[in-house]
């Protein structure tokens, strides 16, 4: 076995592009390419392939996207601020960071307490505030959630919202975007849908 492979594996323990967990690992006997030495899928749907010497991405999550360009919009900011120019959009950010509303019943919050004591079982959890916020915003920026149903749910209807908030909230808003319904929603998601 490959030297490079063993530190591969140790280093894609989770989804370089949004931190998700590995859901499989194949080799060749799981029929990959033949230039392939292994193949990581993680939860979010992302795909790195192994090769003798680098890794190469099959397929990436939305927040490759988002990454890059956040990266972009801080070389950019750096840059205006080394010019010395004005920024007017902080003014309008700042106010769109305060109208995210993070409220919740108490009932829902001892539900949404074990969820996330499900997802953290489940090694979904990197970053428990930053989980807990979205699915805090979630439900109270115009998607409520059921967090009852939630918490009893199997672990796959689980990983599908819990992972599917994650990847598609808007932090700036607190909405969810790309059409995702969550299986537990109040409003109208259905267990089953997508």
């Amino acid at each position: 076995m490959s030297n490079y492979l063993e530190l591969a594996r140790k280093a894609l323990l989770v989804c370089p592009c949004c931190g998700c967990t590995v859901a499989s690992e194949a080799g060749p006997d799981d029929g990959i390419p033949s230039e392939d030495l292994a193949e990581f899928v993680f939860a979010c749907g992302a795909a790195v392939a192994v090769r003798d010497g680098y890794l190469f991405p099959i397929f990436s999550c939305d927040d490759v996207m988002r990454t890059a360009l956040q990266e972009i919009d801080r070389e950019i900011e750096d840059q205006r601020f080394d010019e010395g120019l004005d920024d007017p959009d902080v003014e309008e950010e700042e106010n769109a960071f305060s109208e995210v509303s993070f409220e919740i019943e108490v009932e829902q919050s001892n539900y949404l307490n074990d969820v996330m004591d499900r997802a953290k079982a489940l090694g979904l959890v990197e970053n428990e505030a930053c989980s807990r916020m979205d699915l805090l915003a979630t439900h109270a920026n115009g998607n409520p959630m059921d967090f009852k149903r939630l918490s009893e749910a199997d672990d796959f209807n689980l990983t599908h919202d819990f992972c599917g908030i994650a990847r598609h909230i808007n932090r700036v808003t607190g909405k969810l975007e790309n059409h995702f319904s969550p299986r537990f929603s109040k409003r109208g998601g259905k267990h089953g849908a997508c």
